[in-house]
């Protein structure tokens, strides 16, 4: 938790080291005041709860396909990070948006890109209230990973 919040810190950082200080503690503490600790490999476990009321959830296929449990969470984004060609279980249904996060692109790709769309909207999604799945087949490494 501190290493990520370190790291997002560095994106925050002023003109003097004051500052970067403050914004380090600051960035430090909220990620500690909000992050829930929860194992790994479940259907879905919340690990992150945002101001806004919205909850970050982590599961795998199972969980992206259970579209009662979804709404009784109200997870209204669903962030799939499976291969191109992998369902979207609920996309006839208005209560759910999806998007999908790439995770293959071969040895060259510039996979940094990837993540600031995505981030921007899970985000969007938190400070309105609405919960978010991030998913991938297992929950083991690409969702947490995004």
């Amino acid at each position: 938790v501190h290493a990520a919040a370190d790291a997002a810190a560095a994106l925050l950082r002023r003109d003097s080291a004051a500052g970067a200080d403050a914004a380090a503690a600051e960035v430090r503490a909220d990620v500690q005041a909000h992050f829930i600790d929860a194992p790994l490999y479940l259907n879905s476990h919340p690990m992150y709860t945002h101001g806004g009321g919205g909850i970050l959830y982590c599961g795998d296929e199972g969980a992206a396909r259970d579209a009662s449990g979804l709404k009784a969470k109200n997870v209204k984004l669903i962030v799939n990070c499976q291969h191109a060609e992998s369902d979207n279980y609920f996309e006839d249904d208005d209560f759910f948006s999806y998007h999908r996060h790439p995770m293959f692109g071969g040895p060259n790709a510039n996979v940094a890109a990837w993540f600031a769309p995505t981030h921007e909207k899970i985000e969007s999604a938190l400070a309105r209230g609405d919960s978010v799945l991030v998913h991938c087949a297992v929950s083991g490494c690409r969702a947490p990973g995004a």
